[in-house]
């Protein structure tokens, strides 16, 4: 059973009270029902320590187990910004590159144009050059090496920009990983001593509910114990300590003769069964009347060796008795007559 479902019942049980009918008994049978009843009281505090010392470790061991987590999570974040970083950087260096292609590019058309003009100015015969068509080509050739030129000039101006933002781009990088780095490595620092501490702190939680599964062990058996005390005790006192619970169950003009017919049934002991009829209780039931006459009463379930249960059970079925007519009376049902 979970904690949250175990608890509540523990403490729902530290309000369960003995039942302890009312009557005069010997010194020495009320000595013995008051040391259990001391016995109950010493469990319920030992049990009601326990409980809270579950709860206490309980809350320690979700706040730790909170502080996990939360550092798990700082861990993520961190892992990302660093990937972030990167990704950014590679992107520039990729941008660089292509730039660099391009300027190599046009670095080839130029140093082809060169070649080409030199080559249309080498032609055999002096008068050649100073052709009208020749000096359109020249000029074209000439036009064409300085745009080039230019363009040139600034691809390598904007490569030198990019190449500077790079730079800065990548010291920015070396100094944003290193202080990520320690600060993944404090949170996974973090991280391994809270685990310790929860390893620790589990440890505690699982002894502490231990000792709350034992005293409330030792808190029912004391109860129990208190119980059959009082059994006793009320057996020896006979029919008079079942007085009062005889008149919360029967009408006041047959109390006196429920009581009688209890002292020639049971004697007033609740543990009572017939040696022939296996006849049980106060008001010695049958086991096959019981089954029905007890969840009448409101007891479904509940033994013939539970005083209330058993007196209950009988108040019902001498009303019954009364209503239907039984043809021997009010107690029709028993041997003993009032």
């Amino acid at each position: 059973m979970r904690l949250r479902h175990f608890v509540p019942l523990l403490l729902a049980g530290l309000l369960l009270p003995v039942a302890i009918p009312g009557g005069v008994v010997g010194a020495g049978a009320q000595t013995e029902v008051d040391r259990a009843e001391a016995a109950v009281a010493r469990a319920a505090a030992e049990r009601a320590e326990a409980v809270n010392l579950v709860e206490t470790w309980a809350a320690r061991r979700g706040t730790v187990q909170a502080e996990i987590i939360a550092a798990l999570f700082s861990l993520e974040q961190t892992n990302d910004q660093l990937e972030t970083v990167a990704f950014h950087v590679f992107d520039l260096a990729e941008e660089i590159y292509d730039t660099e292609a391009r300027i190599g590019h046009l670095r080839e058309i130029t140093e082809a144009r060169a070649v080409a003009a030199y080559m249309n100015g080498a032609t055999p015969g002096a008068l050649s050059i100073w052709s009208a068509t020749n000096f359109e080509q020249t000029a074209l050739l000439e036009e064409a090496a300085a745009s080039a030129q230019r363009a040139d000039a600034i691809e390598f101006a904007n490569l030198a920009t990019e190449r500077a933002h790079l730079a800065v781009l990548q010291d920015g990088y070396q100094r944003t990983q290193a202080q990520l780095g320690d600060l993944r490595e404090a949170i996974r620092d973090e991280g391994h001593a809270l685990q310790e501490l929860f390893t620790q702190i589990d440890a505690e939680y699982k002894a502490a509910y231990e000792g709350l599964q034992r005293a409330d062990s030792e808190y029912q058996q004391a109860v129990t114990e208190a119980q059959a005390a009082e059994r006793r005790r009320a057996a020896r006192a006979g029919v008079a300590s079942w007085r009062p619970l005889v008149q919360q169950y029967f009408p006041e003009f047959l109390v006196e003769e429920a009581l009688r017919v209890m002292a020639c049934e049971s004697g007033g002991n609740p543990d009572a069964v017939h040696p022939d009829s296996d006849a049980t209780g106060l008001f010695q039931f049958l086991a096959g009347t019981w089954a029905f006459s007890s969840i009448r009463a409101g007891f479904p379930g509940a033994s013939r060796f539970d005083a209330e249960a058993n007196v209950a059970a009988a108040a019902w079925l001498v009303d019954y008795s009364m209503r239907t007519g039984h043809p021997r009376g009010a107690w029709g049902h028993w041997v003993c007559q009032p």
